[in-house]
């Protein structure tokens, strides 16, 4: 008979994704890069580097925040969200707008805001989800 038993707690990369066009998203990456300095901590300028970055396999656990800067952004995020699945989400929209706030759901997010938020109000969710793994796999054990 086997046993199952978790596997070990694993470590948690953050990846940041925004234009660096967008001035609000700007000051929130650069806010969330000073709080996790020394962290596996991932910041992607454009849509063709997070495409890249999904397609590398990764051991450790993902939890990505993501500031598409308007609705053709979101539409491309959207078309690459089959390859976040095991991903943990947090969007930062730029707008409320229920049309982007439906579609944005569609990508299955831990925590949605806007740009406009209180950037300690996003650093909080994301302490919380870097504090707490993902549900890990059970292994089998002989």
């Amino acid at each position: 008979m086997r046993n199952l038993e978790p596997e070990p707690a694993v470590d948690m990369t953050l990846i940041i994704y925004a234009s660096p066009f967008d001035r609000t998203a700007g000051k929130m990456v650069e806010h969330l890069c000073h709080r996790y300095r020394g962290s596996n901590t991932v910041y992607l300028s454009s849509l063709g580097e997070v495409e890249a970055y999904l397609r590398q396999p990764s051991y450790l656990g993902r939890l990505m925040v993501l500031m598409p800067k308007d609705r053709k952004d979101l539409d491309a995020l959207i078309t690459l969200s089959y390859m976040m699945r095991d991903h943990r989400l947090v969007l930062v929209l730029p707008e409320d707008d229920i049309r982007i706030n439906a579609q944005s759901h569609m990508m299955r997010p831990r925590f949605v805001t806007y740009s406009d938020c209180d950037p300690a109000q996003l650093t909080l969710v994301v302490d919380r989800l870097m504090a707490t793994d993902a549900a890990l796999p059970m292994k089998a054990v002989q």
